[in-house]
Parts: C-alpha cells; structure tokens; sequence
C-alpha cells in the first residue's frame, strides 16, 4: 500500500491555525482580538468587553482599543476608548498571545490566558481557560467575506473564567460563568469597507452576536447581519455540542429603534432573530441605556449592549444574557 494511505487524515481544510494564530500578523490591514463576558453576582448582571484591533498596512497602522464595563441591573455603562498610533505601549507581538495597551494586556496561549484591564472606574483581572474542542471555526472553515474582503477568524466560545470585575469601586467576583474570545484578521483594502451601491455610497454597519446555545456550554452561535455596497447578508455559523459546524441563513428584524445623542447614529431596543432550520427563535432585549462608545476619526463607533435573551432553541427555552455588538448607523440611512 501506498505510504500515501498510511498518512494521517488531517480532516476538513481550514484556513486558520488556533494554536498559530494567536500572535499579530504584521501584513494584515486588520488585526483584532476581543473578549467579552457577562454572568450574575449578588443579583446583579455584569458584564465587560475588550477588543483591540490594528487597521492599516506596513509602517501606517492605528490602534483602536476599548474597554467598557457594564451593570445592568442599575443601567450602569463605563465606556473607554482610545484610537491612535502603534507604539511601544500599544501592539502586539507577532511571536506570542501579547497584547497591550495603556488600558492593560491580555498574555497568553491557546490553553490559558491572562487579562489584566484597569481604568478609573474599574478593572478586570481574570484567566480564561478554552475547554478542549471547543472550538468555533466562522464559515466553518475560518474564513468569510466580510464586507467585501476577506475575512479569518476563529472563537473560543465557552472559555472557562476566574477572577474579579470592579466597577465604580465594587469587586464582583466572576463565578459560574463563561467568556467569549474572538480572533480575527484580514488582508484586504479601506475600499473594501467603503463599497459603492448603484446610488449612493453605502455606509458599512454590522449585527454581530456570539452566544452559548446550550445549558452546559457546549453548542454556540456566531451570527452576522452585514451591510456593505449595497447587499445585506444574515447568516450564521452554529457549533452543535456534537463539534460539528453548519452555516445557515437567519432573519433578523429590529424594533424600539433610538437615535444616538453621542452620534445620531441609530439602534434597535429589541431585536428577533429567527433560523428555522436550526429550531431558534430568540429575542433580545437591551437593558441599558445608549450603551455607545465611539473612536475618533474611526468607523468603529457603535454598541456593545448587555441584552436578556429568551427564546427557544431546539424545543428547550433560553433565557439568559449576553453581549451584543452593533457596529455602524446599524438601523440609518
């Protein structure tokens, strides 16, 4: 026989390495990293985001970075970012999982990570552990076109983590919960972003939700709903509790649409998010107030929302929390 048959099967080709691919990619236009976590401490619903991406190319790159806290309970919304050159206080390293900024670092591997965040409300200290294949692979393969340019990424869905949030001079231990990581880049253009329709330019703006699926944490969702030169796409990558992954379509409806005091910049309240094929009907519901942060002379402005969800998935009822990202004048002109 062949020793070409004896060779291991290394299964379905992907496009991104988790262990690998951790560390920067100095060629890429976008470079991002983002964790976010919620979970419930002494009645209350906390929840934080951190995201740190690199956009440009060779020497020309800006840093945006943001930090936000949040408690749903008394509407409480911590919001910092910062938008500015690399330097030797804000990168990442292309060797290992190290990013930093003034606002903290996280540091780590594909079995364990650091993060360490501080401002003047608040701080996270936690250590965040993936749970053996589980593992979120977008397009099933970790590649998608995203606005126009290609698109890697991968999620560690359902991260164990420890540790302690404080907000405004409160410790909240982070007990019986689970943390999301992204990682994403790509190789593309800034006309990508900024894509033409027929008639008039088209201002980019995205939905993105990545949400557990089942009570034990073993399933999770990765849905999308794009705006970008004149086309909509809904759609989303589900992690069944068995490690296998499908891409399915999803329709989306917004409702108790607000308009921004910070940016004129509209969003939804509520949001219904349905994908029959899978059994899911869900509703979000935000519990804060204009939770908006927005970067100066960047397009990422937007919302990081803490939302209840209830719902069915399957036959079995969701209700829980999670955060939302809403991205761009989401529900505008």
């Amino acid at each position: 026989m062949s020793k070409k048959n004896l060779m291991k099967n290394s299964g379905i080709p992907l496009f991104v390495d988790y262990k690998e691919d951790l560390s920067a990619k100095p060629k890429a236009t976008a470079d991002s990293w983002y964790i976010i976590c919620n979970f419930e401490s002494e009645g209350k619903q906390i929840g934080f985001e951190w995201h740190q991406m690199f956009m440009g190319s060779g020497t020309v790159q800006v840093n945006n970075t943001e930090f936000l806290l949040m408690e749903g309970t008394e509407k409480i919304w911590i919001d910092n970012a910062k938008t500015g050159p690399t330097s030797s206080f804000h990168g990442a390293s292309d060797k290992e999982l190290n990013v930093y900024s003034e606002f903290g670092n996280l540091h780590g591997n594909c079995q364990k990570m650091t993060l360490k965040l501080a401002v003047e409300n608040g701080n996270v200290d936690v250590v965040l552990r993936p749970r053996k294949n589980n593992i979120l692979y977008n397009g099933t393969t970790g590649l998608l076109d995203l606005l126009g340019t290609n698109s890697y990424q991968f999620s560690f869905p359902n991260m164990d983590i420890e540790g302690t949030v404080t907000i405004k001079g409160k410790e909240y231990k982070v007990d019986h919960a689970t943390a999301w990581f992204d990682r994403q880049w790509g190789f593309g253009s800034a006309e990508g972003l900024l894509a033409k329709s027929s008639d008039k330019t088209l201002k980019p703006a995205w939905l993105w939700l990545g949400m557990t699926l089942n009570e034990d944490a073993s399933g999770a969702i990765s849905l999308w709903d794009t705006y970008s030169g004149g086309k909509r796409n809904a759609f989303a990558t589900i992690l069944n509790r068995n490690g296998t992954q499908v891409n399915v379509n999803a329709d989306i409806t917004y409702d108790h649409i607000w308009t921004s005091s910070r940016t004129s910049n509209q969003y939804p309240a509520s949001i219904h998010i349905s994908i029959p094929t899978e059994n899911l009907d869900i509703t979000l519901t935000a519990l804060l107030d204009e939770p908006e942060f927005a970067h100066n002379g960047s397009m990422t402005q937007g919302c990081q929302s803490l939302c209840n969800v209830q719902g069915t998935y399957k036959g079995l009822p969701i209700n829980r929390h999670v955060i939302l990202e809403m991205i761009g004048d989401l529900c505008g002109e």
